[in-house]
């Protein structure tokens, strides 16, 4: 990537992915977000170079409330993150409200229904309090919110799925 791009990663967790996402924007920013202060603390000890060369800034923050400015963002990415959002619907739209004309958001994520491992989602989301939906679902409530080009990509053997949709340009 030769352009300067400005990615968010919702739910940042431990920050390898926010690592990851710097090595491919060299001459982008890269924004970390999760709602754990000890996620943070981790993700910004990960990230200690790039977070202190300017490159990377990570920050305490729900995804229903995010601290950006309207059309902020290239790429936003949410890798196993999104069935513990409070509130699916709201919060795909607040990513949307963030997300620039042309953006990207990508969803990443191992817990679903329809799963060949849906016995061990439907445990876990009973336990932990996680929101599982059919990809098919998702893919709706994406498009509800007004995401665009939305295309759900599974790996059944696997266990995961990849969503990606386009904010389109007004």
């Amino acid at each position: 990537m030769d352009e300067v791009f400005t990615i968010l990663d919702i739910g940042c967790g431990g920050g390898r992915t926010i690592s990851k996402l710097a090595s491919v924007a060299p001459k982008g920013k890269v924004f970390g977000v999760d709602i754990s202060e000890d996620s943070i603390e981790v993700a910004r000890n990960y990230n200690k170079k790039l977070v202190s060369k300017g490159k990377v800034d990570i920050k305490l923050s729900s995804v229903s409330k995010l601290p950006f400015e309207d059309d902020s963002f290239d790429l936003v990415t949410a890798i196993e993150t999104h069935y513990y959002w409070p509130d699916l619907e709201a919060d795909l739209g607040e990513v949307l409200r963030i997300t620039k004309p042309d953006g990207i958001f990508l969803v990443i994520g191992g817990e679903y229904l329809g799963s060949r491992f849906d016995d061990r989602n439907r445990n876990w989301a009973k336990k932990i309090g996680m929101s599982l939906h059919i990809l098919e679902e998702f893919k709706g409530i994406m498009i509800n919110v007004g995401f665009k080009e939305v295309e759900i990509f599974e790996d059944y053997s696997e266990g995961w799925f990849c969503a990606i949709g386009k904010k389109s340009v007004i």
